[in-house]
């Protein structure tokens, strides 16, 4: 394990540090890095100096205070002592050439100046993501001259903000609720300290953290009906209860929750597959496909697309439109209708039945090309095919089974 920790010119006082009211110090110490040895198993410290810093009776003491522990090592770390945007760069670049890849590190901003407290903040988050290393904790020795007794803080969860952040960033942007599913399904995890162990336990987070995943695995792999009846299941949970314990362990997340009924909730219906749902399972599956061309997600949106209008002609029709051979009969017609107008433009589509024979044209053109991954000659490019979902898409499939899309 390794500490990171700051150092600076500023008198330090000697204070019994304290962790959980317990103190942890035979003889009361400047040093917090001393009490933290107390209770993290440390390897190596590595302390960032200015210049300053460096040559002052503060680093002389703590090289001092560390040499009575033989298997720990102590390093300065060089910094600057400006704060220039420059030089706060050049710290972020510190930090981060001072910790391995796939290590385990301890924060310390006890003594920390001016801004370095926040900047240690956001490398903390990068180096979770882009070094894999894990941030066991990051503590703060809360000083009060007026108090014999210095508590340390343990500031660890204020880092999973960032992590709510980063997921609430993916869920507004793209619709996926993954990470922030893991996050409600990893809470328990956190009733690890004693005033957490006295309080019960939450019930059913890890049943919405899971719940909002596989609605996101659905979505990502086109399971319209997995979408359907998995938002139907997400609003069977209790909603009374459910806010008070994202209230209580979640904050972040129910700011929101009401995002996230609002977006999935669209979609719900319990028995999408029964012959009397038909009606009502193309109604939800279309505001899906509008879901899919919001969040800018064109391979779905076009592939869904594509299947919607088989089933929509199905259930026109008065037939099961889940029954694979009344499929392989529409899609035959539709085929059929497009060989026998190959030249059909929208200028020239008068009928219900050339309309829908112009989208299913285009559907079919743009979905081989996604489905073929650009194996062709003459393919159309990305563009073409993000403005044809774009601008296009939607208001061809409103006009021909408008009755399916309210």
């Amino acid at each position: 394990m390794q500490l990171l920790t700051f150092l600076g010119v500023f008198n330090l006082e000697t204070t019994q540090f304290t962790w959980q009211e317990k103190p942890l110090l035979e003889n009361p110490s400047p040093y917090v890095v001393e009490a933290l040895l107390k209770f993290n198993e440390i390897q190596k410290i590595s302390v960032f100096l200015t210049p300053e810093a460096e040559q002052h009776k503060n680093w002389k003491g703590l090289q001092e205070c560390i040499s009575k522990h033989k298997k720990i090592s102590i390093e300065p770390v060089p910094i600057s002592s400006k704060q220039t945007e420059e030089e706060l760069w050049n710290l972020f670049v510190k930090v981060v050439d001072a910790v391995p890849p796939n290590s385990e590190i301890i924060f310390d901003i006890t003594h920390a100046f001016r801004s370095i407290p926040f900047l240690a903040f956001l490398v903390t988050a990068f180096l979770q993501k882009a070094r894999s290393v894990t941030v066991k904790s990051v503590y703060y020795g809360a000083f009060d001259r007026n108090q014999p007794e210095t508590p340390i803080i343990d500031l660890t969860p204020a880092i999973k903000l960032l992590d709510w952040l980063t997921a609430t960033e993916q869920f507004i942007t793209t619709g996926s609720s993954i990470n922030l599913g893991n996050l409600l399904s990893k809470i328990q995890q956190d009733f690890s300290s004693q005033d957490r162990q006295k309080i019960t336990p939450p019930r059913l987070l890890e049943k919405l953290g899971t719940s909002i995943q596989d609605i996101s695995r659905s979505l990502e792999l086109i399971r319209s009906m997995g979408v359907l009846k998995e938002t139907a299941k997400l609003q069977k949970i209790p909603a009374q209860e459910l806010a008070k314990e994202v209230g209580y362990f979640a904050k972040p997340f129910e700011l929101l929750s009401e995002q996230i009924q609002q977006s999935y909730g669209q979609f719900a219906l319990s028995d999408p597959e029964k012959l009397e749902n038909s009606q009502s399972s193309l109604q939800k599956q279309f505001l899906l496909l509008r879901w899919y061309v919001k969040k800018e997600q064109g391979t779905q949106a076009i592939l869904l697309a594509r299947e919607w209008l088989v089933s929509a002609r199905c259930v026109a029709k008065g037939m099961d439109y889940l029954n694979k051979g009344n499929r392989e009969q529409v899609e035959d017609e539709l085929n059929q209708m497009k060989g026998s107008k190959p030249h059909l433009t929208l200028a020239t589509a008068r009928t219900k039945d050339d309309k829908i024979t112009l989208t299913w044209s285009n559907l079919i053109k743009y979905r081989n090309d996604i489905a073929h991954a650009e194996m062709r000659r003459n393919s159309a490019e990305a563009t073409q095919l993000q403005q044809y979902v774009k601008n296009k898409l939607i208001q061809e499939i409103e006009t021909v089974f408008s009755e399916f899309t309210v």
